[in-house]
């Protein structure tokens, strides 16, 4: 476990929110972060079988309830499935999804000035403009 933490650029946090992945227009996944990074996510859900290993995918976190909730949405691969769980690499977002998820971020960070610091660094995913 140590190397593969040791391998990660990206710091991550046990951060919990609500999530949905859609696959060619369809809402495969329901569940929540288990925890995230600026690189990627590992999402618990059942089953998370439905997912396949490359395939890419929007992920939505959702922030509000409703009939209309405030969303992240941000295109990912999957690059893992094990159990009730799976991982997805961050690819791509819009400018308002990344400015809500870097503010979640920061929020829970322990140290705020460091994962700013890494995300100079390393941005992980790119933000496309319209």
């Amino acid at each position: 476990m140590d190397e593969v933490k040791n391998r990660r650029i990206h710091t991550r946090l046990a951060l919990q929110l609500d999530a949905e992945v859609e696959v060619d227009g369809t809402v495969v996944a329901r569940g929540f972060t288990r925890n995230i990074s600026f690189g990627g996510v590992c999402v618990d859900c059942a089953p998370a079988s439905l997912l396949v290993v490359q395939k890419i995918c929007i992920l939505r976190m959702l922030l509000t309830d409703g009939p209309e909730p405030a969303t992240i949405t941000i295109s990912a691969e999957v690059v893992r499935t094990e159990g009730n769980c799976f991982s997805l690499r961050f690819r791509a977002t819009d400018p308002d999804s990344f400015n809500h998820f870097k503010n979640i971020m920061v929020f829970n960070a322990d140290d705020p000035d460091a994962l700013l610091a890494e995300l100079e660094r390393s941005p992980g995913l790119q933000v496309k403009k319209d």
